[in-house]
């Protein structure tokens, strides 16, 4: 009875070894996890904010591209709308110019008739 005995003691030895064994393997895999999910949670944490910085770095030089776009065109259309002012202008100035040559053209034809010296056309 005594090797019965002993062997039930052995084999109760042996589970609570065992259950102590697989409580400490179980506590050691936890550790291990939470260590491995610290290291990867601060891995991507980085990656992220180097995207992030990558990604508003492109975003502004977008911006500033666009921005120099606009003023081109802001330029083009100042300068095509200062372009039509001159272009009126001077189409003024040729009519008034015109006019004038016309006009006078007439007073000294006028004059001319007026004392003789030319012939009516």
């Amino acid at each position: 009875m005594q090797d019965a005995e002993a062997r039930v003691e052995l084999e109760a030895e042996l589970r609570q070894q065992l259950a102590r064994q697989a409580a400490a393997h179980s506590d050691h895999l936890i550790t291990a996890l939470h260590s491995q999910r610290v290291k990867l949670e601060a891995e991507f944490e980085k990656r992220l904010i180097e995207r992030v910085k990558r990604e508003k770095q492109k975003m502004l030089d977008d911006v500033r591209t666009v921005a120099r776009r606009v003023d081109a065109m802001k330029a083009a259309v100042d300068g095509q709308s200062v372009t039509v002012v001159f272009h009126s202008a001077f189409q003024l100035l040729m009519n008034a110019v015109v006019k004038k040559s016309f006009i006078h053209s007439k007073l000294t034809t006028t004059w001319l008739l007026k004392n003789k010296l030319c012939t009516a056309k």
